[in-house]
């Protein structure tokens, strides 16, 4: 018991560090996600409207509608995805919310 006493002072960082490497390693792979969200958006605008020409419709309404959709699909902000929902809060502060429940 005593041993352990004496090496708790380096576990306890040890364990901080790989939570909160973690944490990050987690919201870095999401930005990813949504970034490979928003390219696979706009490749697929590019080849819609590229179909849409082909089509030589004199009327413009499927371009006007297309656009609508991609400008209201490449609104959203990637990074939002970080909010305090998906659990930002500092890594100390969730063991201790955990620890109290």
């Amino acid at each position: 018991m005593n041993n352990l006493l004496f090496k708790l002072p380096l576990y306890v960082p040890l364990v901080w560090l790989a939570l909160y490497a973690s944490k990050r390693r987690s919201e870095n792979q999401r930005l990813e996600q949504e970034y490979a969200h928003k390219e696979a958006l706009a490749k697929s605008y590019s080849s819609y409207k590229q179909q849409i020409k082909e089509l030589k419709q004199e009327d413009q309404l499927l371009l006007i509608k297309l656009l609508d959709s991609a400008i209201a699909a490449m609104a959203n902000n990637a990074s939002d995805v970080l909010d305090k929902k998906h659990g930002d809060s500092t890594t100390s502060a969730g063991i201790s919310e955990n620890f109290y429940r």
